[in-house]
């Protein structure tokens, strides 16, 4: 039976106000995880379907960007901020690069600025966004309603936003202010449910999982939550799934916590970190604990995680998308607001799933952008602004 420890919603206000002054807590509610057993002819066909599901997402992205083609010439000499809660991880490095790629190719000025994983800091720079009379915000990695009151002020100084990589592909959930004119990001259901796929195929349907989320991300990290356990109840239904959170405060200290969390937990096999960002501070922590028994999924194709991948330590599968890619895809919507074209639902990124079956076949000192498959995703989106 899959058990599992839902964590709380994903941000209040005052948890996330105070990000950069004091941590906020994960859940401290614990549920007796329910017993396991010997794998059922249902967990046998769930790890057959596990199993087919990691082999097509095993294979080289052959397919480039599909949204409509316009006229981007409009956007030449346009000014863009980038201002991301978290420009120091690496993740956040390569989707700046890939915004770069993309408005050089437009003929388009950036300024970049951290936040540093404080939203005080944050309107500090949407603040210095509007004082230097950008022509369009792109917000990246924190929730549009956490610093509402900046984005009003952006809004009525005429600035174009552009909310990053918070949600799925899709409408606006209800929480996103009226001053946000586009979205823009990759999906977090897709990579969820090719990591729950990983964990059932590499355990063969035996697996007691304590998966971490990140709740003060936004909500694309509930979607990415509820996608993981849901599919592992459908896949694996004698597996086992505790969530908990973690916020992003407390990611440096994942390398001290997860030896006890494992003494807590010492059925699991598997902890799956719903980004790298948190797989980087736990790898030391599974190591320190002397825990040779699990192993570790995760998602966004950190190198640091994929070199500990080859190096055959406990990483088994990590599931990533081209970074510059999506950065390029959000300068994309981003120009689309800048000439007055109709903004795209869904920036179309792809997705590679990197296990020891393809691990060896990419050259990790490489850009990243490289290991995904033959795709010059850049020279496509040129030709859809008319600008090759």
């Amino acid at each position: 039976m899959l058990d599992v420890l839902r964590p709380r919603a994903w941000a209040t206000l005052a948890c996330v106000a105070v990000l950069a002054v004091a941590g906020c807590g994960g859940d401290d509610d614990e549920d007796e995880p329910a017993g396991g057993g010997a794998a059922t002819s249902e967990t046998s066909a769930g790890v057959e379907e596990a199993t087919s599901m990691v082999e097509e997402a095993e294979q080289p992205i052959t397919e480039g960007p599909s949204v409509p083609a316009f006229d981007a010439s409009g956007a030449s000499g346009k000014k863009v901020w980038f201002v991301s809660l978290a420009l120091a991880i690496p993740y956040s490095q390569q989707v700046w690069d890939g915004v770069q790629q993309g408005a050089d190719a437009l003929g388009v000025e950036t300024k970049s600025f951290d936040g540093k994983f404080s939203p005080a800091d944050v309107t500090r720079g949407i603040d210095l966004a509007i004082q230097d009379k950008a022509d369009a915000i792109i917000l990246h990695s924190l929730p549009a309603g956490v610093v509402a009151p900046a984005l009003e002020k952006a809004d009525e100084a005429g600035i174009q936003i552009v909310s990053a990589e918070t949600q799925n592909p899709g409408p606006p959930l209800p929480d996103v202010p009226d001053t946000v004119d586009a979205l823009a990001g990759h999906s977090y259901t897709i990579p969820a449910e090719t990591m729950a796929a990983k964990v059932v195929e590499d355990s063969g349907g035996d697996a007691n999982v304590l998966f971490l989320s990140a709740s003060d991300i936004g909500p694309g990290s509930k979607q990415g939550t509820d996608a993981f356990v849901a599919k592992m109840e459908e896949l694996c239904p004698d597996c086992e799934v505790k969530v908990e959170d973690s916020p992003v405060a407390q990611w440096a200290g994942l390398t001290e916590s997860i030896p006890s969390m494992l003494r807590a937990n010492p059925d699991v096999n598997y902890i799956v970190p719903i980004f790298d960002g948190m797989a980087v501070t736990i790898l030391p922590g599974i190591r320190s604990a002397g825990a040779e028994d699990v192993k570790l999924v995760s998602g966004d194709a950190t190198p640091s995680v994929l070199e500990a991948m080859a190096s055959g330590d406990v990483v088994v599968g990590d599931v990533g998308q081209p970074n510059v890619w999506t950065g390029v895809g959000i300068m994309d919507q981003t120009a689309r607001l800048l000439v007055g074209e109709e903004p795209v639902e869904d920036i179309g990124v792809q997705y590679r799933l990197f296990t020891d079956t393809n691990v060896g076949e990419i050259d990790l000192k490489a850009d990243p952008s490289t290991w995904y498959g033959d795709v010059d995703f850049l020279g496509d989106y040129e030709e859809i602004w008319g600008v090759g």
